[in-house]
């Protein structure tokens, strides 16, 4: 098999992988296996994207790093993606999201899993109440159905699933063997914990609340709570959730791949309550931030990794764990993608046609694809401490 050779000029790259924060950047950027000087490429007037570039098994890749979250952050980046490199084939958005703890396809989705995208659904179009939750039936707009390219893609990860997730530990091993990541490893089974979604993240004894205005109370809870950790509020273990497998309690654990929709908006879900309800209404099974801004512009997957699971507990103890499995996913994913020859588009547009589609064609195509068709997801929730399960309809 023939070297892979330095790319001639933008065209030539076909595969983004979007981050949202600086320390995904970076793990994504550990992963590609030689980099190329983005000056040599350039990009177009005006676009504001700061980017690296690299190679990923025989593919070019550009990485994108967003200045921020959110699907209005990752919209515009990936519009100004699309003038600057025309020839992108598949985009993958990739991080951390917040998990929904049930049962999906015999499986419990544990934190340091991952999930992999099949459709997503805007969640925090509606209005909220003065206390911040969401109003549950104004939310729930599909996104376009994916194209026929990703839904055959999705096909094929599937069906390889058992390949996918012996190659996604082998990378995941490599990365956490290196020095710069050793604040990555698995956090142990026992820093898993699930409180009950009734179970608020505040201060319990009301009494140490010290909050000048909104204090904690069995309706409230003050801002200062939400800075403050479950050890420093006593959050009581009794209200804990058994629901990690006892087969997915070792330190060498392998993390599981999970296929499904995905919530995606603004709201970063930190309610166990509407979490829940928004996952059994849409048969979710994770929320993340950044997905819905590129999903439109771009054959799009978002891989992310579960860092927390979107109630007010959320903490940031799973997190680097999460970016790396997410990561180390994506490489396992782009050995299954079959990209095309990048020298047609070339030879098209010096012929007089112009192929490629900027992120405003691709989106105006997209928009015409039609509402995505609900999938149904065998999804069993918890019911308070001991983790038993029922079918949700």
């Amino acid at each position: 098999m023939a070297e892979p050779t330095k790319p001639v000029d933008r065209h030539a790259f076909q595969i983004a992988i979007i981050c949202a924060l600086e320390k995904e950047s970076k793990t994504a950027d550990a992963f590609l296996e030689e980099h190329f000087d983005s000056a040599d490429y350039g990009k177009e007037e005006g676009d504001r994207n700061i980017y690296t570039l690299g190679r990923i098994a025989s593919y070019n890749v550009v990485l994108v790093h967003l200045p921020g979250p959110g699907k209005t952050v990752a919209a515009t980046a990936a519009t100004s993606l699309g003038f600057s490199f025309r020839n992108i084939k598949l985009a993958l958005v990739v991080g951390v999201c917040g998990g929904v703890p049930k049962i999906h396809e015999g499986k419990a989705i544990v934190l340091g899993d991952i999930i992999i995208s099949t459709g997503l659904v805007q969640y925090d179009m509606g209005r909220q109440y003065p206390t911040k939750r969401i109003k549950i039936d104004d939310i729930g707009r599909d996104l376009p159905r994916p194209t026929t390219e990703i839904l055959a893609f999705l096909a094929k990860l599937k069906s390889d699933r058992d390949e996918l997730k012996t190659e996604t530990a082998a990378h995941l091993d490599a990365l956490l063997q290196e020095k710069s990541f050793e604040g990555s490893q698995f956090p142990g089974a026992h820093q898993d914990k699930l409180f009950q979604p009734t179970y608020h993240h505040k201060h319990h004894q009301m009494e140490v609340c010290n909050a000048m205005y909104v204090k904690c109370g069995p309706y409230s809870t003050c801002d200062d709570s939400r800075k403050m950790t479950c050890g420093e509020l006593c959050c009581a273990e009794e209200n804990l959730v058994a629901w990690r497998p006892p087969g997915a309690a070792t330190e060498t654990e392998t993390p599981n791949i999970h296929f499904g929709r995905i919530a995606s908006g603004d709201l970063v879900m930190k309610s166990g309550e509407h979490r829940d309800e928004i996952a059994i209404q849409e048969q979710i099974i994770a929320f993340e931030t950044e997905g819905a801004g590129v999903w439109e512009k771009f054959n799009c997957v978002v891989i992310k990794g579960v860092g927390h699971y979107a109630d007010s507990h959320k903490n940031k103890v799973w997190q680097p764990y999460a970016r790396a499995t997410a990561v180390a996913c994506t490489k396992a994913c782009l050995k299954l993608w079959v990209g095309s020859d990048p020298e047609a588009g070339r030879r098209n547009e010096r012929g007089g046609q112009y192929f490629y589609m900027t992120g405003e064609h691709n989106l105006a195509a997209q928009l015409g694809r039609g509402a995505f068709n609900n999938q149904q997801h065998d999804g069993a929730f918890y019911q308070g401490a001991g983790a038993r399960y029922n079918k949700s309809a």
